[in-house]
């Protein structure tokens, strides 16, 4: 809310709720975070970005046993979104107008 009140934009207010979110995972769910990053080798600082950095990169799998709970939170982090912005990078690499080009069958989101 005070990125929004700010006027942030976006991507930075995604990010931050994002980092601020991952960083209390660390003060609240320790043992979580533990578990996620499965290296007991690591010291705290080590396991706290390894963690931070892994469940941003590919995601977080949640196994609750709750089926629509398991499903909402096992997403795939950025990761999952390259399928959305390579399916631009064929019309960008072409050079070719999206205005000109953009009709109702056909646009950057992927079928």
């Amino acid at each position: 809310m005070v990125f929004t009140v700010k006027k942030v934009p976006p991507f930075l207010a995604i990010l931050g709720a994002a980092l601020f979110a991952a960083i209390l995972a660390c003060f609240t769910q320790w043992t979580a975070v533990e578990a996620f990053v499965d290296d007991p080798s690591k010291g705290t600082l080590s396991t706290a970005v390894h963690a931070i950095y892994a469940a941003m990169a590919t995601g977080f799998v949640s196994d609750s046993g709750i089926e629509p709970v398991d499903e909402l939170f096992s997403r795939g982090g950025m990761a999952s979104l390259l399928t959305t912005s390579g399916s631009c990078w064929p019309r960008w690499l072409s050079r070719q107008s999206w205005s000109t080009r953009a009709s109702s069958t056909d646009s950057c989101v992927p079928s």
